[in-house]
């Protein structure tokens, strides 16, 4: 990295008002650069809760700095990972998930090679041995190319109109469950789910995501417990958000599909989509359909003052079953994200040249 640049450790919690400054600046910059459609500015102020919450969560150690060229950030880099003695370190400890975004003026400057060298350095702490990264622009996945290879994964995003939406084939997709999957029954929970379902909810949704499409990731399991659910929730509050749910519960009372979704005051057009799932045992009977179109006309109710816009998800372009109900729905792809993994070793071979 040049030396005319200053790395800056950044901790939410402690930055100075004029640091936030400087920081709110970039990101503004950054988001501009990028001039994603459907990922609308934060308010600097929820921003800055949603970030010092997640400094809270006990299982997780985080690693942030910022590039400084004079009075104003130009790169931001960051490190995180579970921490040992964890349920999730003993699955994944061996990674670090990290990522590093610089402004386009200040690229090609070292500040990448900067970021990985701040990598090794913070692996050790939690004994991990992989980096983990991901991109979505082109000069993120020469650069990440260089020096793990080809991605372990892809990542399709996609979007639809929810106002061009066929309510007819989404009413039809609910109806068909009578007599597809005679005794599963559909239940739906508005912008937060009772924590009294949390224990239940969370172990349904842990063994549904050991079934998430890896790919060539050498990744393993995740735990997903109430508190983390409780985490969530006190992340979500930062942003006045609504966190809706709808699952199915088979014969026997077991919840075997589950899928959710995020709305937020400050981009009031847009659903998020977060996690969609239908266990092995349950699959086959239109379980997918059933609950992302009930997920549509709860969300089509709840937010009709809001004239929603675009719903949009993300899924790995291995995961055919769900690409084609999306298709279904009208969404098409709008970005490529790819994921990255870089062995110690291989990090050290690209520094060392």
């Amino acid at each position: 990295m040049n030396n005319d640049l200053q790395a800056i450790d950044f901790d939410p919690e402690t930055a100075s008002p004029e640091l936030w400054r400087m920081y709110h600046a970039y990101r503004r910059a950054r988001w501009e650069e990028r001039g994603d459609p459907d990922e609308p500015y934060t308010p600097d102020d929820q921003f800055v809760a949603s970030w010092q919450q997640e400094r809270q969560e006990e299982d997780w150690s985080q690693y942030d700095r910022v590039i400084v060229d004079g009075d104003r950030i130009i790169a931001a880099i960051d490190g995180g990972a579970p921490k040992p003695g964890t349920k999730n370190h003993t699955t994944n400890g061996h990674i670090l998930w990290g990522s590093c975004s610089v402004l386009k003026a200040w690229r090609r400057r070292g500040i990448g090679s900067g970021w990985l060298a701040h990598a090794l350095e913070k692996m050790p702490l939690t004994e991990a041995t992989t980096l983990m990264a991901s991109t979505t622009e082109p000069d993120g996945h020469a650069f990440l190319r260089a020096v793990a290879g080809e991605p372990k994964q892809l990542v399709r995003y996609s979007r639809t109109d929810f106002q061009a939406l066929d309510w007819g084939l989404i009413d039809r997709w609910v109806a068909e469950a009578a007599t597809r999957a005679p005794g599963y029954t559909v239940e739906t929970y508005e912008r937060r789910l009772p924590e009294a379902l949390w224990p239940e909810y969370c172990l349904a949704k842990e063994a549904q995501m050991h079934h998430i499409p890896r790919d060539g990731l050498d990744m393993g399991d995740w735990s997903f417990t109430p508190r983390d659910q409780a985490d969530r929730y006190k992340w979500m509050d930062t942003l006045n958000a609504d966190h809706n749910v709808v699952w199915v519960r088979d014969p026997e009372g077991s919840i075997v599909a589950i899928t959710d979704v995020g709305w937020y005051p400050f981009k009031a057009d847009l659903l998020q989509q977060f996690f969609t799932g239908v266990h092995p045992s349950a699959r086959g009977r239109g379980l997918g359909k059933l609950i992302k179109a009930r997920m549509l006309q709860l969300a089509r109710d709840r937010y009709a003052e809001h004239n929603l816009r675009w719903m949009r998800t993300d899924n790995a372009t291995s995961n055919a079953a769900m690409l084609a109900i999306n298709e279904r729905l009208g969404f098409g792809e709008y970005k490529i994200q790819g994921i990255y993994q870089a062995k110690k070793e291989e990090i050290e071979r690209f520094l060392a040249r």
